[in-house]
């Protein structure tokens, strides 16, 4: 049934619904002094849906989306002003496709392409340093990537990937 379990100094802690002592549909956590810390949605005893973390003032910390309890679709992390920290995307339980990384001022200071095969880690590509002055790193994967010169003081990445290698945008 219905829950509400409050903190010492009488302000509401949590809310939400128990059925055989575990949490189910909307659930909510909040901070001393009943400011929402947390909302997530559990279908059959697992995360499902949109979770949002607060910080004690109120402000956004993170989203994240789940399904079937993994994590599965968008994730943003916030700065303590509100814009962007970083933002990326999961895909069963892995991250996948481009996360970036902001400065406050939305500029990006880093970008990484995760990718992945047969539901396993399979590689990781990093930039670092924005525009201006990117380094690219490759690290692990099954793929192969060199850095080749393009004249003018730009790089690409000679990047070839093994059959079976997953992509997302």
């Amino acid at each position: 049934g219905d829950v509400r379990i409050f903190h010492p100094d009488g302000t509401l802690a949590e809310e939400g619904t128990y059925q055989d002592g575990v949490p189910a549909g909307r659930h909510l956590l909040y901070h001393p002094g009943g400011v929402v810390a947390l909302i997530e949605t559990v279908q059959d005893g697992v995360l499902e849906g949109v979770r949002e973390e607060f910080d004690d003032q109120g402000n956004p910390i993170a989203t994240q989306t789940y399904r079937a309890g993994r994590r599965d679709g968008p994730q943003v992390m916030y700065h303590r002003d509100g814009s962007v920290a970083r933002e990326g995307r999961w895909a069963n339980d892995l991250p996948v496709g481009l996360w970036r990384t902001l400065d406050e001022r939305g500029r990006v200071t880093s970008e990484e392409w995760f990718w992945a095969a047969a539901d396993e880690p399979a590689g990781y590509l990093e930039t670092v340093g924005g525009k201006d002055n990117p380094m690219i790193s490759v690290f692990g994967g099954r793929s192969k990537g060199e850095a080749v010169a393009l004249g003018n003081g730009h790089s690409a990445l000679d990047f070839r990937p093994e059959l079976g290698d997953h992509f997302e945008r």
